[in-house]
C-alpha cells in the first residue's frame, strides 16, 4: 500500500465503526433509515474488499482512472461521515430534550437551532438531508459499479486474517498483508533512525519494523489536522475531535491516550521539542513534515502555502482542514477564498504566538456560520467583540477556541452545540455570563475560563456536565444562581480547580456536597473568597465551609483566598498530603495562627499574604513533634501582614533543623515586625526584605559593650540580599562605638563572603557603609543603593577600605539627595598620590549614579578603574566637572543627562575605547572636547540633546573632527549653536566619515551652516535637518556625494526643494514648510521620479487642498504628482486644507491626516486599492466622506478629535458612515474600540499592562524624536498610541477612585519590576519621565 492511503484506509475503518454504533441504529430505527444504513453498509464492505488492490494499483502509471476512483471514495467517505455524524447529533440531541433525562450518554452530537424542531421520523425528511442522503447513495453505487469496470480484485480481509501475519502494537488495525510496501517500509525506517538518537538506533529492526507503520499511521493521521509545524500540545486534542483516537476503555481517558500517541511519536522523532526552548512547544522534523504535507495535499489547506502555488482555488472546494498564519489585522479579503470552502472541519490560525490580533466581524458573523462541516475553530487571540447566534447552525463543531475575545455574552445557541467537547474562554475579560442551557452540552469536556474575571456565575444545572475534565473556575452564586452542590457530580474533574463566590454558601453540609475528596485527578485547587468590606461575615461559617470542602490528599498545590475565618481546619497541614509542593494563603484578613505547615514533607513553595490580624507566628507553625519541620521548603514569602510583629525560632534538641533546603525568604510590608529573624538557615541564597521599618538588620554582631536587638545576617550561603526600608543599629554610623571590634569580629567569620548581589534602598540613618561591613563583602558583585536620604558618601577617608570590593563589577546609586561624593578623600596632592596608589574596585564595570540632588563631584580615583566600560550620570544638578585626573581609557559609554551645573566633559581624547557619547538635558555646558585632536579614535555614536548654551561641539576655534569610526551623529534642541565643526580633508580609504550613516541636525535654531565636509560621507543612509531657522541651506556641491542616501528629513530651507531630486534612492522623505520663497513649486520637486519612494510626511503647507491644484483650475491641473511606489502618506498640520481626494494614491497603504483644522471633505477615499491604515486626528470641521465605500483592504481606522465624523461613524447613534467602517477590524474613535459592548469592561487592561503599555509607546517615540529620528511614519502614531495609553490610565484611576499622581510612585515599581524582567526597555531619561509625560498626554484628551 502506498504511504498516501494509509489514513483512507483507517478513515474507512472509523466509518465503518460509526455505522455499526449501537446508538446510531436505534435511532435509524425510530427514524425509519435503517434500511438505508444497511444499504450503505453493504456497499461499503465490497468496496472495502477491493481496496487493497485499488491501492497497490493505482501507483502504476497507466492507472491514473484508479487513482481518481481512490480520490472520490475519500470524499465520499467524509461526506458520508458527515450525515452519520448528523443522525448521531439529532439522536443526542432528542436524548437531551428528554425530562428527566435518565443518563448522560457518551454518544459524539452536535445540533444548532435549525435542529430545535426535529421530531421523529422528519430528520430523513427534510429538503436539505433528502437530498444529501440522495447524493451518498447514486455516489457509493457508481463507486460500486466503477469498482468493475478497473479491474480490481477482491482480497478478503477476515478476522483471522487480521490478526495472523503480525502482532497488533497499537490501538489502531494493522492490515493483514503488506503488498509492494517494500520500498515505503525502507524510507520510513531510514527517516526515522535519522532522526533517533543512539540508543534508538539500537532498537533491532524486527521490533523497528513491528511499530514503525503503526506510528506512521497515527501520525499521518495527525497531519491532516491541519496544524501547522508547530504543535501546541494544549491543542493536540483537535486529533481527537477528529474520531482518531480510539474511545477510552477503563480508567484511560482519550486524553490520556492522545498523549500517550504523542509520546510514543517523539521517541520515534517524528516530533522534536522547540529550539524556543519550550516545554510545550514540538516541531516536526522536515522530513516527517514534507511526508505529512505530501500525504495530507488534497484534505488540508495551507493557505499562505496553497495561494503562492496557486492551487487555491482547486484546492479549497475539496479541502477538510484549513490553516493559515495569523495576521496582527485580517481582513476580508484575506478569507475571500474560504467562500467556496463548504466541506472544511477545521478552521485553525496559527503564528504570532500570544499577540492579540484583530478580525473582521465579517468573520465570525458571515463567514463561520456558513461552514457548516466545522468540528474545530479556533479564534484564538483575535479581539472580537460579537458572536453570530447562528453558530448553532455548526452542528458538527467539537472544540471551539475563542481565547482573547472581547465579547459580553456567548450566543445562547451555543447550548445547542451538542457535539462541543471543548470550550475555551481563556482572557475574555469582558464575558459576564455564559449561556443559560449549557448543561445541554453533556460531551463538553473542556471549559477553560481563566482570567475571564467579569464572569458573574455559572450557568443552571452545570453539574450535569458529567464529562467535564476541566473547569478551571467555578463560581458560587447566591440565591437561584449555580450552588456549589453541582460540583459534586463532576467527579471527573482534573488539572487545576478555582471555586470563587465562596462567601455565597451559607451552608457548611453544601460544601460537603462538592465532594471535592473524590476528585482524585484534581492537582491544583484555589479556593477564593470575596472580600466583605462590611465585617459582616460570620467567620465560623467560613471555618466551617473550609473544613467540609478538604479535597483528595494527593493534592500537590493549594490557594486560600479571602477567607475569613480565625484559625484554619485540622487538615491543612496534615502531614497526610504527602504531595503538596505548592501552598498560597492571601488575604485571610481574620486569621489569628498559622496551621502546622512544617509538617508537609514535600512543601516547597509557601506564600503568606495579606493575613492583617496575624501578630505572632509560634511553635504551631512548625508542627509538634517536628524534629526537621519544613524539609522541603525552598521558597517563603510573608507578604502585607499588618500586625505581625514577632517569628518565634524553632529551638529543640542538638541536631535538628529547620527550613533545611530554604533557599529564598521575602519579607515584604510587614510594618510591625520587630523581633528576631530564623538565624540558621545553611541553604538561603536569596533574602529580600522590603518595608519593614521596625526590623533591625546588621551584618555582624553587636560590638561589645552595645546592647541592641538586631538581626545579624550570618548566612554563609547567601548570594543575593535586598534591603528596603528597614532598621540599622544605632552604632551602625558610628566609629567610635566599637567599629575596630566589629571589624575584627566580621574579618573572623566573614559571613557575607558568598554575597555577590546586594541592594539597599530607603534606610534611614544610613550616612555611609562603615568598613566592618565592606570588608566581609569579599565576592561582591552588584552593589545597588536607592533612595538613602542621609547617605552622605559610601565610606569614610580608610586606607584599608581600599583593599576590598576587589570583585565588584556594577555599581548604582539613585536618589540619594544628601549624597556629596561616592566617598571622603584627601584634598592635597600627597592625599592624591597615595590614593592613586590603593588598589581600587578593579573589576567594576559598570558605573551608575542617578538623581543625587547634591553631589558635587566624582572621585580623583576614577580614573584607575581599570575595567570601567558604562559610566552614566543623570540628575545630578550640583555636578559642575570631572575629575583632572579624567576617566579611565576603557570606558566604552558615556552617558551624562540633566546635570545643571555642569560646564565641561572630561578630556575624551584619552578615552580611546570609548564608542558612544551621549549628553542630555546639560544647560550650562558650552561644549563637548577641548583637545586639537579631536574625539576619541574609536567613538561611533554622539548624541547631544537640548543643551542650550552649547556654542561648539569642539571647544577651540578651526578644531576639526577627524573620526572614521562614527556612525551616528545627532544634535538635538540646542539653541546656542551656530555651526557643526568642519571635516578634515581625507580622500584616502573612504575619507575620515566613511562609516557615517546618520546625520541629524534638529531644533537648533542658530544654526546657519554645516560645513561641506561632513557630506563626503558616501555611506550616510539618514539625513534629517530639521527646525534650524537660520540654515541657509546645504552646500550644492555635497549632494553628488549622498548616493547611498534613503531617509531625509528637511524643513524650512531656501531652495530646500532643489535637492530632492538628486537622492533617488531615497525611501523616506519628510518635508516640513518648504514652500516658501526661494523653493520650487509642488510640480517642479520631481516626487515622482523618486522610484524607490515609500514613505512621505508633508508638515505645515498652506494649501487649501490636497494634492494641490492651480487656481480656479479641477484635479486635472494637480501641482503635486507622487510616486507609484509610495505606500505610506503622512499629512499634518495643513492650517488651510480642506478638501483632500485620494484619487491619485494607487499603492498606498497607510494614510495619516493629522492636526488639519479646517478640512471638511475627504473624497475618492475608496480609490486606494490596496489602503490598510487610515488614521485621522485633529479635525474638528471633517464631517464627509464623499465615498460609496472604503477599500475593502482597510484594516484599521482610527479617528481622534473629529467629533463630527465621529458622531457619523457611531455604531450606537446607527451613523450614516457606519455600514462603511462595520468590516473593518480595528475601529478606534476617540481612543475606544467600537465594537465593544456599550457594559464591557473598560479599560480592559490591569494596571501591569497599562504601565508597560505606557512606557514601551512613550520611550519608543520619545527618544527617538529627540534624537531626531523621527524618520518613519510609524513614529507620528506613536502620539496617538500614547494619548490612547494615557487615557486608559486615566479612566483605570476614575474608576478606582484613584489619584494619578499619588500612584506614580507605585506604578514605577511595577515598571521597574518589569524592566527587570526584559518586559520594558529601560530608560536613560527616567522612568518616572515617561509616566507623567504619558498621564499628561492623557489628560488632555480624556
Amino acid at each position: 500500500m502506498a504511504i498516501g492511503e494509509i489514513f483512507l484506509t483507517a478513515f474507512i475503518q472509523v466509518v465503518f465503526e460509526k455505522l455499526a454504533s449501537p446508538d446510531l441504529w436505534n435511532f435509524a430505527r425510530r427514524e425509519r433509515i435503517d434500511t438505508l444504513l444497511t444499504k450503505w453498509r453493504n456497499m461499503f464492505e465490497q468496496i472495502e474488499s477491493v481496496l487493497v488492490d485499488a491501492e497497490e494499483k493505482q501507483m502504476m502509471s497507466d492507472q491514473r482512472g484508479i487513482k481518481l476512483w481512490l480520490e472520490d471514495l475519500e470524499d465520499l467517505a467524509y461526506d458520508l461521515d458527515d450525515v452519520l455524524d448528523e443522525f448521531a447529533t439529532e439522536a443526542l440531541r432528542q436524548k437531551v430534550m428528554e425530562e428527566p433525562r435518565a443518563s448522560t450518554s457518551k454518544v459524539r452530537a452536535l445540533v444548532p437551532s435549525c435542529c430545535m424542531s426535529f421530531k421523529p421520523s422528519t430528520i430523513a425528511s427534510g429538503s436539505r438531508m433528502r437530498s444529501q442522503i440522495d447524493d451518498i447513495t447514486a455516489r457509493l453505487q457508481a463507486l460500486f459499479e466503477r469498482r468493475t469496470g478497473l479491474g480490481l480484485q477482491i482480497f478478503v480481509v477476515g478476522p483471522s486474517a487480521k490478526t495472523s501475519q503480525r502482532p497488533q502494537t497499537s490501538s489502531l488495525n494493522l492490515e493483514p498483508r503488506l503488498y509492494g510496501r517494500d520500498e515505503d517500509k525502507k524510507a520510513i525506517l531510514e527517516l526515522l533512525q535519522c532522526g533517533q538518537s543512539s540508543n534508538e538506533k539500537s532498537v533491532t529492526s524486527q521490533t523497528c519494523h513491528s511499530n514503525t507503520l503503526d506510528q506512521v499511521q497515527n501520525q499521518l493521521k495527525h497531519a491532516v489536522t491541519g496544524k501547522k509545524f508547530l504543535i501546541v500540545l494544549d491543542d493536540v486534542w483537535n486529533e481527537k475531535h477528529e474520531g482518531l483516537i480510539q474511545k477510552a476503555t477503563g480508567q484511560k481517558q482519550m486524553e490520556d491516550l492522545g498523549s500517550d500517541y504523542f509520546r510514543e511519536l517523539s521517541a520515534r522523532s517524528f516530533f522534536q521539542p522547540s529550539s524556543r526552548g519550550e516545554l510545550s512547544r514540538f516541531v516536526m522534523h522536515d522530513l516527517i513534515n514534507d511526508l505529512a504535507q505530501f500525504v495530507a495535499r488534497r484534505i488540508c489547506f495551507r493557505m499562505e502555502e496553497k495561494l503562492e502555488n496557486n492551487e487555491g482555488h482547486t484546492i479549497i472546494t475539496k479541502a477538510r482542514h484549513s490553516s493559515y498564519v495569523r495576521g496582527y489585522y485580517d481582513g476580508m479579503q484575506k478569507f475571500e477564498i474560504f467562500q467556496n470552502a463548504k466541506n472544511l472541519r477545521s478552521f485553525l490560525p496559527c503564528g504570532l504566538r500570544d499577540n492579540d490580533s484583530y478580525l473582521t466581524s465579517d468573520v465570525p458573523l458571515q463567514l463561520l456560520p456558513s461552514l457548516r462541516r466545522l468540528r474545530v475553530l479556533s479564534l484564538r487571540r483575535y479581539r472580537i467583540c460579537e458572536l453570530s447566534s447562528s453558530i448553532g447552525d455548526l452542528k458538527h463543531v467539537r472544540f471551539l477556541d475563542l481565547t482573547g475575545a472581547l465579547i459580553a455574552t456567548l450566543p445562547e445557541s451555543v447550548s445547542t452545540l451538542y457535539n462541543l467537547q471543548t470550550l475555551i474562554l481563556i482572557d475574555c475579560r469582558n464575558l459576564t455570563k455564559l449561556p443559560t442551557n449549557m448543561s445541554n452540552l453533556i460531551n463538553l469536556r473542556h471549559l477553560d475560563v481563566t482570567r475571564a474575571n467579569s464572569l458573574q456565575e455559572m450557568p443552571p444545572k452545570i453539574g450535569k456536565l458529567m464529562s467535564l475534565l476541566t473547569l478551571s473556575n467555578f463560581i458560587v452564586r447566591q440565591g437561584n444562581g449555580s450552588t456549589i452542590n453541582e460540583l459534586g457530580s463532576l467527579i471527573q474533574l482534573r488539572g487545576t480547580l478555582c471555586i470563587s463566590g465562596l462567601e455565597n454558601v451559607e451552608n457548611a453540609m453544601d460544601a460537603t456536597r462538592a465532594n471535592l475528596k473524590d476528585k482524585q485527578h484534581l492537582d491544583v485547587l484555589l479556593m477564593k473568597w470575596s472580600n466583605i468590606s462590611d465585617n459582616s461575615r460570620n467567620a465560623s461559617v467560613d471555618s466551617e465551609v473550609l473544613d467540609m470542602l478538604r479535597p483528595h490528599e494527593k493534592l500537590k498545590e493549594l490557594t486560600i483566598n479571602g477567607y475569613h475565618g480565625l484559625t484554619f481546619p485540622t487538615w491543612v497541614g496534615n502531614s497526610l498530603f504527602s504531595n503538596m509542593v505548592n501552598l498560597k494563603f492571601q488575604n485571610c484578613d481574620k486569621c489569628i495562627s498559622l496551621p502546622p505547615l512544617g509538617r508537609l514533607p514535600s512543601l516547597k513553595k509557601l506564600y503568606i499574604q495579606g493575613t492583617k490580624a496575624l501578630q505572632n507566628i509560634g511553635l504551631e507553625f512548625y508542627g509538634s513533634g517536628s524534629s526537621n519541620p519544613f524539609p522541603a521548603l525552598e521558597f517563603l514569602t510573608f507578604a502585607d501582614m499588618a500586625e505581625w510583629k514577632d517569628w518565634s525560632p524553632f529551638e529543640v534538641e542538638e541536631g535538628s533543623q529547620a527550613f533545611s533546603r530554604l533557599s529564598k525568604l521575602s519579607i515584604k510590608r510587614c510594618p510591625k515586625l520587630l523581633g528576631k529573624l530564623p538565624n540558621n538557615l545553611p541553604s538561603l541564597r536569596k533574602l529580600d526584605i522590603k518595608d519593614c521599618p521596625l526590623l533591625v538588620v546588621a551584618w555582624v554582631p553587636s560590638p561589645t559593650g552595645v546592647i541592641e536587638v538586631r538581626n545579624t545576617l550570618q548566612f554563609d550561603s547567601l548570594i543575593s540580599l535586598s534591603l528596603k526600608d528597614v532598621s540599622i543599629p544605632n552604632s551602625f554610623n558610628n566609629p567610635e562605638v566599637g567599629n575596630e571590634a566589629a571589624a575584627t569580629e566580621n574579618a573572623r567569620y566573614s559571613p557575607l563572603s558568598s554575597l555577590t548581589s546586594l541592594r539597599v534602598e530607603s534606610i534611614q540613618g544610613l550616612t555611609c557603609l562603615p568598613s566592618s561591613f565592606v570588608q566581609g563583602l569579599t565576592g561582591l558583585q552588584e552593589l545597588s543603593l536607592y533612595g538613602c536620604p542621609e547617605l552622605t558618601s559610601l565610606w569614610k577617608n580608610e586606607v584599608r577600605i581600599h583593599h576590598h570590593l576587589l570583585t565588584l563589577q556594577r555599581l548604582v546609586i539613585e536618589g540619594c539627595p544628601k549624597l556629596i561624593s561616592l566617598f571622603e578623600e584627601d584634598e592635597d596632592e600627597e592625599g592624591l598620590q597615595q590614593h592613586e596608589e590603593r588598589p581600587y574596585m578593579m573589576m567594576l564595570e559598570y558605573l551608575e549614579i542617578k538623581n543625587c540632588k547634591k553631589m558635587e563631584k566624582l572621585p580623583r580615583g576614577l580614573n584607575n578603574l581599570r575595567s570601567l566600560q558604562e559610566l552614566i550620570i543623570y540628575a545630578c544638578p550640583c555636578l559642575i566637572s570631572f575629575p583632572k585626573t579624567g576617566l579611565p581609557s576603557t570606558l566604552r559609554t558615556l552617558h551624562i543627562g540633566s546635570c545643571d551645573a555642569l560646564r565641561s566633559l572630561p578630556e575624551l581624547t584619552m578615552l580611546n575605547s570609548l564608542e558612544i557619547l551621549e549628553v542630555l538635558h546639560c544647560p550650562s555646558l558650552t561644549y563637548l572636547g577641548s583637545s586639537r585632536n579631536g574625539p576619541p579614535c574609536n567613538l561611533r555614536k554622539i548624541y547631544v540633546s537640548q543643551c542650550a548654551k552649547l556654542e561648539s561641539v569642539l571647544a577651540e576655534q578651526g578644531m576639526k573632527i577627524n573620526c572614521t569610526s562614527l556612525e551616528s551623529f545627532t544634535i538635538y534642541e540646542c539653541e546656542s549653536l551656530k555651526s557643526l565643526p568642519d571635516v578634515t580633508q581625507n580622500n584616502f580609504d573612504g575619507g575620515c566619515l566613511k562609516n557615517l550613516n546618520n546625520l541629524s541636525v534638529s531644533f537648533c535654531d542658530n544654526v546657519e551652516s554645516i560645513p561641506q565636509g561632513w557630506f563626503t560621507a558616501t555611506n550616510l543612509r539618514k539625513l534629517n535637518v530639521n527646525g534650524c531657522k537660520k540654515l541657509k541651506g546645504l552646500p550644492h556641491h555635497a549632494y553628488n556625494n549622498l548616493t547611498s542616501l534613503q531617509s531625509l528629513t528637511i524643513s524650512s530651507w531656501d531652495a530646500a526643494t532643489e535637492l530632492i531630486s538628486h537622492f533617488t534612492n531615497l525611501t523616506f522623505l519628510k518635508l516640513k514648510y518648504v514652500d516658501k520663497v526661494g523653493n520650487k513649486p509642488p510640480l517642479e520637486w520631481g516626487l515622482h521620479r523618486l522610484s524607490s519612494l515609500r514613505e512621505l510626511c508633508l508638515v505645515d503647507y498652506g494649501w487649501a487642498s490636497f494634492p494641490p491644484v492651480e487656481e480656479e483650475e479641477e484635479e486635472d491641473g494637480m501641482m503635486l504628482r507622487l510616486p507609484p511606489s509610495l505606500i505610506r502618506l503622512t499629512i499634518q498640520n495643513f492650517p488651510n486644507l480642506e478638501k483632500l481626494s485620494c484619487k491619485e494614491f494607487p499603492s498606498l497603504e497607510k494614510l495619516q491626516i493629522l492636526e488639519c483644522p479646517n478640512l471638511t471633505t475627504i473624497t475618492k477615499l475608496g480609490l486606494p486599492p490596496l489602503l490598510v491604515h487610515l488614521w485621522i486626528r485633529g479635525c474638528p470641521l471633517l464631517s464627509e466622506l464623499l465615498i460609496d465605500r472604503l477599500p475593502p483592504s482597510l484594516l484599521s481606522l482610527d479617528i481622534l478629535g473629529c467629533p463630527l465624523l465621529s458622531e457619523r461613524c457611531s455604531k450606537k447613534k446607527k451613523g450614516q458612515y457606519w455600514p462603511l467602517i462595520s468590516h473593518i477590524p480595528e475601529v478606534d474613535i476617540d481612543c475606544r474600540n467600537v465594537f465593544l459592548d456599550p457594559s464591557s469592561r473598560w479599560p480592559p487592561y490591569d494596571e501591569r499592562t497599562l504601565v508597560m503599555l505606557l512606557c514601551l509607546e512613550i520611550s519608543q517615540y520619545t527618544l527617538q524624536q529627540e534624537e531626531g529620528r523621527c524618520s518613519s511614519a510609524d513614529t507620528f502614531m506613536a502620539p496617538i498610541k500614547t494619548v490612547r495609553v494615557g487615557m486608559l490610565f486615566n479612566d483605570y484611576t476614575q474608576s478606582q477612585n484613584l489619584s494619578c499622581r499619588r500612584n506614580l510612585r507605585a506604578w514605577e515599581e511595577i515598571l521597574v519590576e518589569d524592566q527587570k524582567r526584559g518586559m520594558v526597555p529601560r530608560s536613560d531619561k527616567g522612568d518616572s519621565h515617561f509616566l507623567e509625560m504619558g498621564l499628561q498626554q492623557g489628560l488632555l484628551f480624556s
